[in-house]
């Protein structure tokens, strides 16, 4: 016990020196938890009768961040240099010998590869590069970066839009209590003014919300040859793991990393996930289907049509679940969470975490937080219903802002929508809600014919218009 103490000791000195070797900050691996466990092996070498004919043990490297090792005076010791030369390690009375392990040189490895991923100056070539690395932001931040790369950074009309003047005070996003009264009406004003409110006393267990939070950060906060046989740019695969949906389209990439998966109309097999967050996604994507289906009942009241309307199109029957992970960016001021958008959905429910940073425009000149609420879910009406209510309600822009604390932002975006898949299922405007007076204001189209254009532009291209008659 003494000596695994000291040894705790020693091996967080160690831990200071070796990041500073790397060029980061001497806190870095143990603030990765480097120095967080120990293991102690006594090991007895014996007195041999036939050394030529055995080993004491044979070459290896050792599964660690580091190793420790303290021999005694008989020596035995050798280690390979330069691939071809066995050097003895000869015993220092006092001194203990200080190995580097098979996780080091990974973490080593890693941050050199992101720091070539980052050397071109061309943002172009950097966001290819940086793709085929398949670490993600994650892995930019974990490779000890002090400044982000060219590529992430916004263009001026993003920066300059951070300046905008503050909200009104009485302007607050609406939080509706599903279980109150008039709730009806509540919905119909947010969507009609917002086209984004939260909800609460909506049925789901906080129980399930905050094991859905931490299934997903759990998976973002993995060792990245974990995650990288989730990673594609194939948006119509069952699992995908991927950084930045318009990374090769953008005009600046933004500061998040998304797990993303189909959970409707057929859900994925268990097996087909990944083990830290598989059970949960299913079980939270049942939950907010459930919830889905009640809200568009509500919205279809809110439109006028009978509660069943929504439903009975197809609104509720598709589901893509988004994992977003945004890690705390060194220069927040300088890049973007997500860059300022509509959802190409029905309607798109949102669970975040406590850290905030998502905000929605409204009337077309305020930002405002959307502050989150504990419990609370966030209902985002898109592009989708917002064309089949023929303008009624609105399909919401908004943004989230890079994460400048010290812990990660993680949100889980349900989108109830076929979003890349094919459909060739014809939409419009609702016949019930078009007149002489009030003509249709779009014309027909098809999910597959939105999402097409969704993924040939960047994120912050209007679509709605390419529809409008």
């Amino acid at each position: 016990m003494e000596y695994s103490k000291e040894l705790l000791n020693l091996g967080e000195l160690v831990y200071e020196l070796l990041s500073e070797a790397l060029g980061v900050d001497s806190d870095y691996l143990k603030d990765m938890d480097c120095a967080k466990s120990q293991f102690i092996v006594g090991q007895y070498y014996p007195p041999c009768p036939q050394p030529d004919l055995a080993i004491g043990i044979n070459k290896h490297t050792d599964s660690s961040f580091i190793t420790i090792l303290l021999q005694d005076n008989i020596g035995g010791l050798q280690v390979l240099y330069d691939s071809q030369y066995w050097v003895d390690v000869s015993p220092i009375p006092g001194a203990l010998v200080i190995n580097i392990g098979d996780l080091l040189q990974k973490k080593r490895e890693e941050k050199n590869r992101a720091e070539e991923a980052m050397e071109s100056i061309d943002s172009s070539s950097q966001a290819k590069a940086f793709d085929e690395t398949q670490i993600g932001v994650k892995g930019l931040v974990d490779s000890g970066i002090k400044e982000i790369p060219e590529m992430f950074r916004a263009t001026q009309a993003t920066l300059a839009s951070f300046k905008s003047p503050p909200p009104p005070k009485h302007l607050t996003i609406p939080t509706i209590d599903l279980k109150g009264g008039s709730v009806v009406e509540k919905i119909r004003g947010a969507a009609e003014r917002w086209g984004l409110f939260q909800v609460v006393n909506h049925g789901i267990p906080v129980e399930v919300l905050d094991r859905m939070i931490q299934g997903m950060r759990s998976f973002h906060e993995q060792e990245p040859e974990a995650k990288k046989r989730f990673y594609s740019r194939d948006h119509t695969r069952d699992v995908i793991y991927y950084s930045n949906f318009d990374l090769y389209n953008s005009e600046s990439a933004s500061w998040r990393d998304t797990l993303g998966c189909y959970t409707a109309p057929e859900p994925p097999l268990l097996e087909d996930l990944p083990s830290v967050c598989g059970e949960v996604i299913l079980e939270y994507s049942k939950e907010i289907m459930n919830l889905g289906e009640l809200l568009f009942e509500r919205l279809s009241e809110a439109l006028g049509l009978d509660s069943h309307h929504l439903k009975d199109m197809g609104c509720a029957k598709s589901q893509y679940v988004a994992g977003q992970y945004y890690p705390p960016c060194p220069q927040p001021d300088l890049t973007i969470g997500l860059n300022k958008h509509t959802d190409i959905s029905f309607i798109t429910i949102l669970l975040q975490d406590n850290i905030g940073g998502l905000q929605v425009l409204y009337d077309g000149q305020y930002w405002v937080d959307v502050t989150p609420v504990p419990g609370a879910l966030v209902i985002n009406i898109g592009d989708f219903l917002q064309l089949i209510s023929n303008d009624k309600f609105k399909s919401a822009e908004h943004r989230v802002i890079a994460n400048g604390s010290s812990e990660p932002r993680t949100s889980v975006v349900s989108v109830f929508s076929t979003f890349m898949r094919a459909s060739s299922r014809v939409y419009g405007p609702i016949k019930n809600l078009v007149s002489k007076e009030n003509p249709a204001k779009y014309r027909d189209f098809t999910l597959t014919e939105f999402s097409t254009i969704f993924g040939s532009k960047k994120i912050d291209t209007p679509k709605l218009h390419h529809f409008r008659i």
